[in-house]
């Protein structure tokens, strides 16, 4: 596996969808390679940090608004 084939599992991997046969490569991959352990650990903690961000409310209008505001200009 290469670094640009690794590249393109890391969500699927991190999101558990990974096929088995490249979940191995992936897996093989990762352990001989420091910087791609460090940048599968950082993208899981950049999801979990992005979890507990408390969800904006908005008016049902805000959209419409929003749009609106933007043809004007």
């Amino acid at each position: 596996m290469n670094k640009y084939q690794f590249e393109d599992l890391i969500s699927d991997y991190i999101e558990n969808k990974i096929k088995s046969n490249d979940k191995n490569d992936f897996e093989d991959y990762l352990k001989s390679n420091k910087q791609a352990q460090d940048l599968v650990n950082s993208i899981k903690f950049n999801i979990e940090a992005f979890k507990k961000i408390p969800k904006v409310k908005v008016n049902e209008d805000f959209n419409e608004k929003l749009l609106s505001e933007v043809r004007i200009k």
